[in-house]
């Protein structure tokens, strides 16, 4: 329906509803709420008529920008005052009859007339111990948000906060089925616009509904939850220069994935069955790959080789050093080290921190030991503890490479010198304060006797050769 076809209803109602039931006509007393007779079926219908111009048209009402002061304006700029301060003074009962002759006399106004009408229905039902009261206080804070964006516009922002107040209000009482219809409309109409305050009310409405009145099926559960995890994700390549902002999304994102198992709960078995035949159809789906991510994560078997694609899946789309690190990780414990050293590389590309740097050049440090390529292995590890220096296991990692090597350092012709190679071991050993493997290296350190023959003594200086070049200080096991 056109804004005229509005107009004429709404002329319809406040001109043939008798005015003693008219709580917008200038001569009422205005000891009521809002929520009248008139206003009873004005609600009905008004509703049903914004909601399909909505669907039909993404063309905005007349904006109630600026002031619109009618000819009256002295009249209409006074009631402005009463409205402003009343609501200032949060005087809430007072403000409504100000509040109804601007919102009969001056509808378009002004946005903050609007503003402050939600502001005072909000507060009186909030206060309201009184069941029937308060729904009249709640029928009229909806309505206002309907005449707003049927005389003002600004859709997308209206129904967002028009949702926010029914899950404030109606989602842990007997009308808490009304709120998922407004957060599905209001998710829908604003997508990646959606005001960030409403997403885990959004997943905590889809778990209060199944929970309590078993109406959604677990598809109808998912779909919801794949718009909104699309949505953050989004939210969040929109925001990945603010590091605050990255932190805040990802903390959503986390509660929202917990709040969805609290109503879906699929085991491995049933991604196996029911999500990999799928996706062997279609490797390339995203969201149904972020599903099987979650729910084998959820179900604690991520070493399924399915979990694994879906994540590589993920990973090309949405470069994240955490997902792109246990990629490389589960590919390095498979002892697929090309695969594993080319997530890492990737990774580290986008490394958030040098710390987190640190442990990519540590896990490369790994791939480099397994290739039987020691200095290069050395490299990443010395590398990774000058980023961060507590990563000590780097410096045990040098040490197991060292005291692996004898077999392939030793000359044989001078067993004393050929034992210095534990000696560099024990070094870097005590630098990752490993006593055990101090303790283990020094019982191969040489002996008083052998460094007697040689005219050695505790202190000397020795050079170790092989691919080590180092240079330690003589010490005896004995």
């Amino acid at each position: 329906m056109s804004f005229g076809g509005i107009k004429k209803y709404l002329f319809v109602c406040f001109t043939r509803i008798p005015l003693r039931n008219c709580c917008f006509h200038p001569s009422r007393r205005f000891k009521l709420p809002l929520m009248t007779i008139c206003m009873k079926h004005l609600l009905k219908t008004l509703t049903v008529l914004i909601v399909s111009s909505l669907a039909g048209s993404t063309m905005l009402f007349a904006q109630c920008t600026g002031w619109n002061w009618p000819d009256n304006k002295a009249k209409a700029e006074e009631q402005v005052a009463i409205l402003q301060d009343a609501v200032n003074g949060k005087k809430y009962k007072q403000a409504i009859k100000p509040f109804n002759w601007l919102l009969a006399n001056t509808p378009k106004l002004n946005t903050s007339i609007y503003i402050h009408g939600t502001t005072i229905y909000d507060a009186l039902a909030t206060r309201e111990k009184n069941a029937a009261i308060k729904k009249k206080y709640l029928d009229s804070l909806m309505i206002v948000y309907d005449l707003r964006i049927a005389r003002c516009g600004e859709n997308g922002n209206v129904l967002n906060r028009k949702a926010l107040a029914s899950y404030k209000h109606f989602i842990n009482g007997p009308e808490a089925t009304k709120v998922l219809p407004l957060m599905d409309s209001a998710l829908k109409y604003n997508d990646t616009a959606i005001m960030e305050s409403t997403l885990i009310p959004y997943m905590q409405t889809i778990v209060i509904t199944e929970s309590k009145f078993k109406t959604l099926t677990q598809e109808d559960v998912l779909m919801r939850y794949e718009s909104l995890i699309k949505i953050i994700d989004a939210k969040m390549r929109q925001a990945i220069a603010d590091q605050k902002a990255q932190a805040r999304l990802k903390k959503i994102k986390k509660d929202v994935d917990e709040l969805l198992f609290k109503v879906v709960k699929p085991d491995c078995d049933f991604v196996r069955k029911n999500l990999a035949p799928k996706f062997m159809q279609n490797p390339d789906d995203l969201t149904l790959a972020k599903r099987i991510f979650t729910f084998m994560l959820q179900g604690k078997c991520t070493e399924d080789p399915l979990w694994l694609k879906a994540s590589e899946v993920i990973f090309v789309t949405e470069k994240d050093f955490g997902l792109g690190k246990n990629i490389a990780v589960r590919y390095l414990a498979k002892n697929e080290t090309e695969k594993a050293d080319r997530f890492l590389n990737e990774t580290l590309a986008i490394a958030p921190s040098t710390k987190d740097s640190s442990e990519v050049y540590f896990y490369k440090g790994i791939i480099e030991s397994k290739k039987s390529n020691k200095p290069k292995a050395r490299e990443y590890y010395l590398l990774s503890v000058k980023l961060d220096a507590t990563r000590v296991e780097a410096y045990e990692r040098i040490g197991d490479l060292y005291y692996g090597s004898f077999s392939e350092c030793a000359q044989k012709q001078r067993q004393a010198d050929d034992r210095a190679i534990y000696l560099a071991a024990y070094d870097y050993y005590a630098r990752a304060r490993n006593q055990k493997k101090m303790g283990l290296a020094k019982q191969s350190f040489p002996s008083k006797e052998e460094i007697f023959l040689l005219n050695y003594k505790n202190g000397d200086k020795l050079k170790v050769g092989c691919w080590i070049g180092e240079e330690v200080a003589l010490r005896t096991r004995d």
